[in-house]
């Protein structure tokens, strides 16, 4: 009788984990080490899904600007990354139609075109 309890619960837990769906949001208690307890009313959300990042666009603050190619991205708009560099990865191409001011450009150039109103600016390293 328990090895059949044990197996019926067993297969339970394998199909309930299998064919569970996240929910959009998620409301959880917020548990702080130092003896403070939050009023009801206070609450996290968390988001849950997936990470879409952008390798095209060019970073908001000057970083590291690492694009991967297979985006096929196309820089449209001036962008500055010193005293960063700029790196690619991937398969796929990479179209310059603008100024790109950079320390460092780490690219295959076989597949990356610079339209005539577009340039990339390496900053001397000293």
């Amino acid at each position: 009788m328990r090895k059949t309890i044990l197996i019926t619960t067993f297969l339970f837990l394998i199909i309930g984990v299998t064919a569970y769906t996240p929910p959009d949001s998620l409301s959880v208690a917020l548990v702080l080490d130092t003896g403070y307890t939050p009023p009801d009313s206070l609450s996290v959300n968390l988001i849950l899904g997936d990470t879409i990042t952008d390798t095209c666009t060019c970073p908001s603050s000057p970083a590291r600007w690492e694009i991967d190619l297979s985006d096929n991205c196309e820089i449209t708009t001036d962008c500055d990354v010193r005293p960063y560099e700029t790196y690619c990865y991937g398969a796929g191409s990479l179209g310059i139609y603008a100024n790109l001011y950079t320390r460092n450009f780490t690219c295959d150039f076989d597949n990356i075109y610079i339209n005539k109103s577009g340039a990339i600016w390496i900053e001397k390293n000293e």
